[in-house]
């Protein structure tokens, strides 16, 4: 129930925060990026997904894949 009405939440003020909500958003992968934040945060523990999801945001911006292959900062165009 708690979960529900955090997710509720959330959405609520992203839409208003964009003023509008993007197809994109509604992609089955979005709610992937939510799990993957619980996981690196650990789902045992109240503040666990909310370490995770900081973590994902500040240092993999462009996941773990995109980290991995471009490194930290990525590629600098010359």
């Amino acid at each position: 129930m708690f979960s529900a009405c955090f997710a509720g939440l959330a959405g609520s003020l992203e839409a208003l925060r964009l003023t509008v909500v993007p197809v994109e958003s509604l992609y089955w992968t979005t709610s992937d990026q939510v799990v993957i934040m619980t996981l690196l945060g650990g789902a045992g523990t109240f503040f666990g997904p909310f370490v995770g999801a900081a973590t994902f945001v500040l240092f993999l911006p462009k996941g773990i894949w995109g980290t991995l292959t471009g490194g930290i900062y990525g590629r600098q165009s010359a």
